[in-house]
């Protein structure tokens, strides 16, 4: 076994004291980075609550199934419970809203809407629109039945 000394000091002391002071140091910096307390926009986020998990969208009035590999666009926290799915490749956009949908909001002169109503089980009604370009109205026209067809109501 090899011993160095500096000093009159043996180093493994040094390197030993050297790592608790350096842990030390990092401790208090990291210990700096959180916060005192939960920021006010997380412990309190506005609007219904709603959860995305294995392909389902489900709000507190309605859930549906999203298609696979599209997007979820949800509402905005003070409106009805909305939601947009949105293609792959931003080519279609299935609407689905509790609230109204006014058709000149969602008709666009490069592609083809439909606006359909889904009664839910407990009478409440959702709106359901696609659009789509006329190229690929019958995919996207089965890919929209099958979302229309998952839409069920929220249990309380």
């Amino acid at each position: 076994m090899i011993r160095l000394s500096v000093n009159g000091y043996q180093l493994s002391v040094i390197v030993k004291i050297a790592t608790v002071v350096l842990g030390l140091g990092i401790g208090l910096i990291a210990s700096g980075c959180i916060p005192a307390r939960v920021p006010d926009n997380l412990s309190h986020t506005p609007g219904p609550p709603i959860v995305i998990s294995n392909n389902w969208y489900q709000g507190v009035i309605f859930g549906a199934r999203v298609p696979d590999g599209w997007r979820v666009i949800t509402s905005e926290a003070a409106s009805p419970q909305a939601v947009i799915f949105a293609s792959p490749e931003n080519e279609a956009v299935i609407r689905l809203t509790s609230g109204t949908l006014n058709a000149a909001d969602v008709t666009s002169s490069t592609l083809r809407t439909v606006i359909d109503e889904i009664r839910l089980t407990d009478d409440r009604v959702i709106i359901s629109a696609l659009s789509a370009p006329d190229d690929q109205w019958n995919t996207f026209s089965k890919i929209y039945e099958q979302v229309r067809k998952s839409v069920h109501a929220s249990q309380p």
